[in-house]
């Protein structure tokens, strides 16, 4: 702060700075979404729907291998860096956190090689060949090294940069799939050489920087106390892949990798409102719990703002659920329009997924985080349940009644428990008029669209769609028009 500058002054920068990094962190997890829907016609055109599913499966074991390489130290990473502002604290956290994932990462990937040559009837069982089997492990750390260049960068205030970057290994990537998958024509191996390409391109440039920036060393007593810290998020983090992705392992073990790749392309549709929301709400959701909890009428203020960030979710999955038989059409090869049918279920979870990820207020705000893996924990055995029954003799729609239950299991189950810590206000009536138009809307315009022809048609039942959700929630709830727009500008304000 300059001589001339006064707090307010200072409080005013202050917020400009935390909404502009909001937006460009924003912008960023969008651009990472748009990624996958833009590589829809490729992928489908190129692989076919049991290559598709394979990639898929592939795709979650990087996520839970990536996850025991770090160890949790991933976020211990972002929370030790700030425990000092001078440059020699933050090299040490820097160069510890760095020199340890790469032992750890390259110790993973040599042990996966040995099991895979090992046991070589597992890689034939699935048509993994042995060039992808060693593609995919040398990307396993390359991926893991530009995660955390994406966390550095987050954590050292450059989100220009940190868009940059990001977009760069985008256009990279999507012009080595071009390359090795139309040209070429090099399958599943050719998704991962691009993948591995594109990684180790931004990942050796940001492995050179480190290196003349901080060096590879290990503190030890700091490494104990970034894993004592960021170990207890592993069984939390564990239960959250089982759930989110049981769907996948289920249909791939009691149907086939065909089932995988078009439910994998339905997810990808019918969560992608859900994707592209979360990021800038559950940006502004932290500071406004935080800023409004303590406040006599704080409940009260959470409670609606909870359920106009629900409302919204919904609004955007009813036109993902309308408009999804067309993306799906539109976007991908004909083989994979099977995929149309689990669009709706799927939008609908994604929106108790959302909801389940705000409703946990008072854990937080009591700082009751030990409760977590416990929530997390008994929504992934739920899950675990509800897949081996339902999945198991229904096949793809099975998957999709499961995880959908799965995500409004997960929403009671956090609603329920952070509720005996900190009372949010909400009330049934304005749920009701949430869910009760889009419901009759969908019912009654999902008809429609299938029995029109022109794309003109189909934009004016979208837009009527659009315009009716809005009056008739607003009719239906407690909410007037104006009170809706206003508490909806006073969170973003306060959040800043």
């Amino acid at each position: 702060m300059t001589d001339n500058q006064t707090p307010r002054d200072d409080d005013r920068s202050s917020a400009s700075a935390l909404a502009r990094h909001t937006a460009i962190y924003g912008a960023g997890t969008i651009l990472s979404a748009a990624s996958g829907i833009l590589l829809v016609p490729l992928f489908t055109k190129s692989l076919g729907t049991d290559i598709y599913g394979l990639m898929e499966i592939l795709n979650q074991i990087a996520e839970i291998a990536i996850l025991f390489i770090f160890l949790g130290t991933n976020d211990g990473f972002v929370r030790f860096f700030f425990d000092g502002t001078d440059a020699r604290w933050q090299k040490n956290v820097t160069s510890t956190t760095l020199t340890f994932i790469m032992i750890s990462s390259l110790s993973f990937v040599l042990l996966g090689l040995g099991v895979f040559f090992l046991f070589p009837d597992f890689g034939q069982k699935f048509g993994i060949p042995i060039t992808l089997a060693v593609i995919y492990a040398m990307w396993l750390p390359f991926d893991t090294l530009f995660r955390l260049c994406n966390q550095f960068l987050v954590a050292s205030q450059l989100p220009v940069l940190f868009v940059a970057t990001n977009t760069g290994r985008f256009l990279f990537f999507v012009g080595l799939n071009i390359l090795f998958l139309y040209v070429f024509e090099m399958g599943l191996t050719g998704v991962f050489l691009a993948a591995l390409v594109a990684s180790a391109v931004v990942g050796t440039g940001f492995l050179v920087y480190l290196w003349r920036w901080c060096g590879f060393h290990i503190d030890v007593r700091l490494l104990k106390d970034m894993l004592s810290f960021g170990l207890p998020y592993l069984p939390t983090a564990g239960f959250a892949y089982i759930f989110l992705n049981a769907d996948r392992f289920a249909l791939g073990t009691f149907d086939s990798l065909d089932s995988v790749g078009l439910y994998s392309l339905g997810a990808k549709i019918g969560t992608i409102g859900m994707v592209l929301l979360m990021k800038p709400i559950t940006s502004v959701w932290g500071p406004f719990i935080y800023s409004a909890f303590s406040r006599p009428d704080g409940g009260k203020r959470i409670g609606d703002a909870l359920t106009i960030y629900s409302a919204i979710l919904v609004y955007f999955a009813l036109g993902i659920a309308l408009s999804g038989s067309f993306i799906i059409e539109f976007l991908a090869d004909p083989d994979f329009f099977g995929a149309v049918e689990i669009v709706p279920l799927v939008a609908l979870g994604g929106v108790f997924y959302g909801m389940a990820c705000l409703s946990d207020v008072g854990v937080k705000v009591a700082k009751k985080t030990k409760y977590k893996p416990v929530i997390f924990g008994l929504t992934a055995l739920a899950s675990v349940a509800l897949h081996l029954t339902i999945t198991r003799e229904f096949g793809l729609m099975g998957a999709a009644v499961s995880t959908t239950a799965t995500m409004l299991i997960f929403f009671l189950i956090n609603h329920l428990v952070s509720m005996r810590f900190y009372v949010v206000e909400l009330h049934l009536r304005d749920f009701l008029a949430m869910f009760g138009p889009a419901f009759v809307l969908y019912f009654s315009f999902s008809g429609l669209i299938e029995n029109v022809d022109s794309l003109l048609w189909v934009a004016v039942i979208l837009l009527l769609a659009a315009a009716a959700f809005p009056v008739l929630f607003v009719f239906f709830s407690r909410f007037e028009f104006a009170r809706f727009a206003g508490l909806l500008s006073s969170n973003v304000a306060r959040s800043q």
